[in-house]
Formats: C-alpha cells, structure tokens, sequence
C-alpha cells in the first residue's frame, strides 16, 4: 500500500486475524517458520512484535465431525505441492476456515475430483475410531448413570499417520483409467471432435464433422453435425447420441452410441426428415496437450420417411469419420 508505513500495515493485519472467528471441533498442530510465511528479509522491531502475536500456519488440520468420524488434512503436503490459496480459502483474506459438510465436499472433494488426484472415497478422508477392547463389557457393568459423576467430553484423537499417508499416496498417484493419464476415471470431461467424413448417401460423398462429447466414466454423450456431398445431393446430419465406452487396452477404447435427429437435404430438393441410426468406433487418447484424442468410427443412418414431393428423397445412409478431439474446460 502507497504511502503507509509497513508497522501499521503489519498492526492492521494483526487486528484482522485476532477478529476472525474460531471454529470448533479443529486441532492445529506445529507450526510453519516464520521466515517461510513472511520471507528472510530483515524486520524493524515493531514488525517483529506484531508478527510474534499472529498464530503461525498449520502443518496439520484435524477435524472432528459431529458423526462421520475424524479427518486429517496435512497443510504442509499441500503447500509443498504448490495447491493455490484460494482453492481452500476462497477469494476472501486467509485465514481458518469455518468448515460445513457443504464447504468441505465443493473445495475438498471438488478438487480431487477437478484434477483427478487425492481421495474421492468417504473413508479416504473420514476416518471412525473403533472402540477399545472390552468397551461394550465395561458399559454394561458400570454403575447408575445418576452414581456416577458427569465425565468430561473426550477430546478428537489425534492425527492418523495412516490416514494422511494414504491420502498423499493417493494424491501423488498417477491417473487411473482409460487415457493412460489423458482423463482419470470417473473424472467428468468434454471435448470437441473434428474431422473428415466419407461414405455413401445416394451416392459417393464426402464432407466435414463436428461433435461436441461430454463422458464420464463408461456413459458418452454426444452431440454432432455431419454433412456430405456429391455432384447430385447433399445432406447435413444433426444428430444426439447416447452409448458406451470401453476402455480395452492401454489408451484404446471401444465406444457404441444410439443416434436420433434429423437429414436435412438439400439438393436436387430441401427437405428434412427425421432419422434414427447407431454408431460404433473406436477412440485412442494421446499424450499430447493439444490433441486429447484420435476417434474413428462408422455411423448408420436411416431417414424415418422416404418420400417427399412425390420423389423418393429419403435414404439409408452410411459413411465413416476419422477426427481429432480437443479438451473443452
């Protein structure tokens, strides 16, 4: 900030964090260097006194759930992994952050499931105590509930060494699924296709395609415009799918989708008809950052009426594609 000095920069930051709001049922452990946090440059006296009173960042984050047992997040590891700020924290200043089921699932689970890393499983992150040996034979011994005093609530157990190395483990773990990396499994995605189409529709055609397909897991979705022409007729195809893919071997994955939509042709006549049809290809995904994927496929198409203007217009019409696919955000 132009023009104010450093100390009282430092002073009104100091005032914010003694404000912000503590959550419960959180643990935070150890600390991270002050000179990590702020940098090694040299500090007048009065930066050194008001710095020395903000609570230093977590290394680990424990959080007690009122049903579904503890959970571990190890704030170092992600940090170490150059995870954003504001992924966590929002766009708001940093500070701790009030965890609700709601908050936890669309920035914890919607960021494993973004970038197809980290746990997306429920025991991945919430971890239930079993209870003790003999627990159950010591309850029902016990005395009276009114002879005995009122025991303090137990506090939340300590971190799990287990639980927070598996949840690294996973998250350094290379992208399951088919892609070999490209997209992991289960992770939603879309991408656009495009390509040259060639086949017969009343004769020798060719021409261009356009799809747009969104797939997660083994459901695809597609959306696409396919037209050929010749000398004497052309046809443009807008047709939605719907179908399978299969992963089969390494980057290769068989896919078969059901069509419907329309055959619009326009010469020798304009006409539109309604149609039906199937498509089966196959897909390889790329390493590549540009290219995601290479498709081929073969598509069938029957118009549902054949006649128009006392002309047979309608046709069954067959033709192959051969495109290249582009990840969509």
């Amino acid at each position: 900030m132009c023009g104010v000095p450093a100390s009282l920069t430092v002073l009104l930051a100091a005032a914010l964090v003694a404000a912000e709001p503590q959550s419960t049922g959180e643990q935070w452990a150890s600390v991270v260097p002050l000179d990590l946090m702020l940098g090694a440059g040299p500090m007048d006296p009065l930066e050194e006194t008001m710095f020395g009173v903000l609570p230093p960042a977590p290394t680990v984050l424990v959080r007690q759930t009122r049903y579904y047992g503890v959970i571990t997040v190890d704030h170092r590891a992600h940090v170490a992994r150059r995870i954003s700020c504001r992924s966590c924290h929002g766009s708001a200043p940093v500070g701790k952050i009030t965890f609700t089921p709601r908050v936890a699932h669309e920035r914890c689970l919607g960021c494993h499931q973004t970038i197809a890393k980290g746990p997306t499983k429920c025991q991945g992150c919430h971890v239930k105590s079993a209870p003790p040996p003999g627990a159950l034979q010591v309850a029902a011994a016990a005395p009276r509930p009114e002879a005995t005093p009122k025991a303090e609530p137990p506090g939340p157990p300590a971190p799990n060494p287990g639980n927070v190395a598996a949840a690294l483990a996973a998250f350094d773990a290379p992208k399951a699924g088919a892609g070999g990396g490209s997209f992991g499994k289960g992770a939603f995605h879309r991408s656009l296709e495009m390509g040259f189409a060639a086949g017969h529709a009343q004769g020798a055609s060719v021409g261009g395609s356009v799809r747009l397909v969104f797939q997660q897991d083994w459901i695809l979705l597609s959306h696409g415009y396919e037209r050929l022409s010749s000398n004497g007729s052309a046809r443009t195809f807008g047709l939605f799918g719907a179908g399978l893919s299969q992963p089969v071997r390494g980057r290769l994955s068989l896919q078969a989708v059901g069509l419907v939509g329309f055959d619009v042709v326009d010469r020798p006549l304009v006409v539109l008809f309604p149609s039906i049809g199937a498509r089966a290809g196959v897909e390889l995904r790329t390493r590549s950052r540009l290219i995601q994927k290479v498709t081929a496929s073969v598509t069938g198409v029957v118009d549902l009426s054949r006649r128009a203007f006392d002309r047979d217009v309608g046709a069954f019409t067959l033709y192959g594609t051969l495109a290249t696919g582009f990840a969509l955000p």
